[in-house]
């Protein structure tokens, strides 16, 4: 039991030092259009390989499928906003 506490103290860390790369990395594919490996150097992977692997672990998706993802979102949020201020925008008139 004692093994178990010391290992899962040891893995907590890690645990947030990666949380903390993948969030990073999340935020990179999404804001920039940066190549992968890139984003892989610098969240502190040595290759793309690595960090795709891992990437995909944490996320359920690659790193191209989450970019391609959030593109779209990002796409569907400004029509939605533009919708949005578009009804706001007529109910001044009426």
């Amino acid at each position: 039991m004692a093994k178990q506490s010391v290992q899962s103290s040891i893995n907590q860390p890690k645990s947030m030092i990666q949380e903390l790369r993948m969030n990073q990395a999340g935020q990179l594919l999404r804001g920039s259009k940066m190549q992968i490996k890139e984003i892989a150097n610098m969240v502190g992977y040595k290759d793309a390989f690595s960090f795709s692997k891992m990437f995909t672990q944490y996320h359920q998706l690659s790193p191209s499928e989450f970019r391609k993802l959030s593109e779209a979102d990002y796409a569907v949020l400004l029509a939605i906003m533009d919708e949005s201020l578009h009804k706001r925008s007529l109910k001044r008139y009426y």
